[in-house]
């Protein structure tokens, strides 16, 4: 990924968020299915391998939300065989917590994650591992300490609105953060040193689209669609003959001939 892209800002509605933080060891998640849903796995966490974090944001309904949206430019393609190829692990699991956090002013949400199956690096059943990923919501005012000269950008404001205003950092249509109980398959590698991220933590090797949602039939697996055009927050009204929400759809059967090819 290269860098930052501060485009125009755009207003976004404001929507009651909570910040979460940590997987305790042995904790069980149980969730009900309905009767068609995909049975989620209940994982039982033998391993706390998360990482600790430098802030853990609170998000209220009363306060000034701002979309910045934005893309990143990648080294390949968002074909599967490439991904899989670039990843040191992929995992099969349920998220357990969402965190939105902040690394050198930038916006990043945490995923705790427990792992039910690993299909490709050291993970094992069991272990709840932290899944970091840019994007998510930081305060204005912790945005403007790293990053002073986007100060011209709020020179409208008084100070008390400033401290009021959110930025919803979003990268690639991903308007959506994962919830509690998602049943997904992550394709990630390590940050690297340069990042100055914590280096224990996991991190998607090529944004969102390395991110497989497990569909209700339990049997194909969804991914926002690389491939669709500008990124708003209509992308949502985009049909490309798949699905009415934009993304693809896969055979979790074919992913999974396509990580044990790999």
């Amino acid at each position: 990924m290269k860098g930052r892209k501060l485009l125009a800002v755009l207003i976004c509605v404001a929507v009651g968020l909570f910040a979460l933080s940590g997987c305790q060891n042995s904790q069980t998640h149980s969730p009900e299915p309905s009767k068609d849903a995909d049975p989620v796995p209940e994982v039982q966490i033998k391993r706390d391998l998360t990482v600790s974090l430098p802030a853990a944001y609170t998000v209220s309904a009363d306060m000034d939300f701002q979309d910045v949206p934005g893309q990143f430019d990648y080294a390949f393609t968002a074909e599967l065989p490439v991904l899989i190829e670039h990843a040191e692990t992929i995992v099969r699991g349920v998220v357990q917590e969402v965190t939105f956090t902040s690394y050198a002013g930038n916006a990043f949400t945490a995923i705790s994650f427990a792992v039910d199956e690993c299909y490709k690096g050291d993970a094992q059943q069991g272990d709840c591992i932290t899944v970091l990923h840019r994007g998510g919501y930081i305060p204005l005012t912790e945005h403007l300490k790293q990053y002073p000269s986007d100060a011209y950008l709020w020179a409208s404001r008084s100070e008390e609105e400033i401290a009021n205003t959110v930025l919803h950092e979003v990268y690639e249509r991903e308007f959506e953060q994962p919830q509690v109980g998602d049943h997904n398959i992550y394709i990630l590698g390590h940050p690297s040193a340069e990042t100055n991220l914590p280096m224990e933590a996991y991190w998607r090797v090529r944004g969102v689209v390395s991110l497989l949602h497990i569909e209700p039939d339990g049997e194909s697996v969804s991914r926002i669609n690389p491939d669709l055009g500008p990124y708003t927050k209509d992308w949502r009204t985009v049909q490309n003959g798949i699905d009415p929400y934009g993304n693809e759809i896969f055979s979790l059967k074919d992913v999974i001939d396509m990580i044990s090819a790999d």
